[in-house]
C-alpha cells in the first residue's frame, strides 16, 4: 500500500471514506452517500441513509487515548439528558460508543464514532469573522454564554464516570510542561535560543493563568 501520509488531502480523504463505509457495520447502517465535510484534526462525513442523516467522525490517530474520546462521549450523552442541545451520541450495535476499525485503505486502526445529525448553519468564518450585523453577533454571544453556562452548571454537580480521563484547561493544561493545546506544544520542538524564548514566554503565561488572567488580554 502507498504511504497514506504521503498522499494529497483529497487522496486521504479517498481512503477515509473507504473507512467510514466499512465503519458503519457497526451500525448496522447502509448508506446511500457519504460525503466528507471537514478533514482537519479529524475526518467529518455526513451519512445519509434510507431514514436518516448522521455524522460519523473519524479521529486521528495517537492524539486522543481510546480512554479520552469515550470520556467526551459519556459526558455528551449526560449533557443530553441534562437537555443540553448536543450532537446525539448514536451507540453501535452492541451497544458502543466508540470502535476501532482497521482496513486495508488506512495504516492504522482509527477510532470511529457516530452522532445523530443536527441541521444547522456557520456562524462565521477565520476570514470574515462573525459579519457586520451588531446585533446579529450581540444574540450569537449571548446564546454562546447561556450554552457555557449550561455545561458549567452540569459539570459542577456530574459525578464523573470510573476512568473518566479528558484534559484539563488549567494553568498546567494551557501552559505547563505538556500544554493540552497543540498551539502550546509546539514550543517543544524549538532548539536553542528559539527554545529559551519560548520556554521563557510559557513560564511567563504560566505565571498570568496562575493569577487569574488571560495570556494575551489586559482583563
Amino acid at each position: 500500500m502507498d504511504d497514506f501520509y504521503q498522499l494529497t488531502p483529497d487522496q486521504q480523504a479517498e481512503r477515509l471514506t473507504l473507512l467510514a463505509r466499512h465503519a458503519l457495520q457497526h451500525w448496522d447502517l447502509t448508506p446511500e452517500s457519504i460525503s466528507l465535510i471537514k478533514y482537519r484534526e479529524n475526518a467529518v462525513f455526513k451519512v445519509i441513509t434510507a431514514d436518516n442523516t448522521f455524522a460519523l467522525r473519524i479521529h486521528r490517530p495517537g492524539y486522543h487515548s481510546s480512554a479520552a474520546l469515550r470520556s467526551e462521549l459519556q459526558w455528551m450523552a449526560a449533557l443530553d439528558e441534562a437537555g443540553i442541545a448536543v450532537p446525539k451520541v448514536i451507540p453501535t450495535a452492541d451497544g458502543q460508543l466508540l470502535v476501532s476499525v482497521q482496513t486495508d485503505a488506512v495504516p492504522e486502526a482509527r477510532c470511529i464514532d457516530l452522532f445523530a445529525w443536527i441541521s444547522g448553519e456557520q456562524l462565521g468564518s477565520v476570514e470574515h469573522g462573525l459579519g457586520k450585523d451588531a446585533e446579529s453577533i450581540h444574540r450569537t454571544y449571548r446564546q454562546i454564554g447561556l450554552i457555557a453556562a449550561q455545561l458549567h452548571n452540569q459539570a459542577s454537580q456530574w459525578p464523573l464516570p470510573d476512568g473518566f480521563e479528558r484534559q484539563a484547561w488549567d494553568a498546567e493544561g494551557l501552559v505547563g510542561n505538556s500544554p493540552s493545546g497543540a498551539f502550546l506544544g509546539a514550543a517543544a520542538a524549538y532548539t536553542g535560543s528559539a527554545g529559551t524564548v519560548a520556554t521563557g514566554q510559557r513560564q511567563s503565561q504560566k505565571c498570568t493563568v496562575y493569577a487569574g488572567k488571560i495570556p494575551g488580554t489586559t482583563a
